[in-house]
């Protein structure tokens, strides 16, 4: 089971307000396309870039995220699937996705997203990583009990 970190608000943002692009600077291995991955939901970097996240998803969205200090960090908030990858530059030509996407990095176009409430407290890392087996089977049986 792999877990995407992603901060505060845009972790928000895919299961409240639209967001249909997951952006990344680094270059996702293919095998991510059609897979279910866990978002994790992380700190946000400096305050300003909190607040410069939250003025872009109300722009593409029309919803404002709660204040930064309820929404939930250091936890799993739910899971999309990985429909597609876009590249830098590229463009898919759907303009609902395409707003979504930052064109110097790699998007990560997210499907059926599933929100986990209440979130589940783990232990995290950067980028795409594999969540630890003791908190994998704790996740599965939650997700599950949602069907």
């Amino acid at each position: 089971m792999h877990a995407l970190t992603v901060q505060q608000p845009l972790a928000w943002a895919v299961f409240h307000g639209g967001q249909l692009v997951l952006n990344i600077q680094w270059r996702p291995a293919a095998w991510v396309i059609t897979k279910r991955v866990l978002v994790y939901a992380g700190e946000p970097g400096h305050y300003c870039e909190a607040i410069e996240a939250e003025q872009w998803v109300e722009a593409r969205s029309g919803r404002r995220a709660p204040p930064l200090p309820e929404l939930p960090r250091g936890a799993i908030v739910g899971a999309v699937t990985v429909g597609r990858l876009i590249g830098p530059g590229a463009s898919t030509g759907d303009a609902a996705i395409d707003c979504w996407h930052l064109p110097k990095q790699w998007g990560m176009v997210v499907e059926n997203p599933v929100q986990l409430d209440p979130p589940m407290r783990c232990r995290g890392s950067d980028k795409l990583w594999t969540v630890a087996a003791e908190d994998a089977e704790k996740l599965k049986r939650r997700f599950e009990e949602k069907r």
